[in-house]
């Protein structure tokens, strides 16, 4: 398996890549809490806005994780 983090520093941009995605990419949001947003491109984009009275470069994060194309099934 292979696993990556990546900091972001714009949450709505993130938010919008997570809700589009690629093709062969899939996310998923189980949940979104302690936002007074209802949906997560402006729950994200408030976290952008908060760090921005901070020294946070980078308020959001992605972990991926993978098979490595080697090991993948082809069935």
């Amino acid at each position: 398996m292979i696993a990556k983090g990546t900091p972001h520093a714009n949450g709505s941009v993130l938010a919008r890549y997570l809700v589009t995605g690629k093709d062969g990419e899939r996310a998923e949001l189980s949940e979104l809490r302690g936002f007074a947003a209802s949906g997560i491109v402006d729950a994200f984009r408030s976290v952008h806005v908060m760090a921005r009275g901070t020294k946070c470069e980078a308020p959001s994060s992605t972990f991926m994780y993978g098979t490595p194309k080697e090991k993948r099934s082809t069935a």
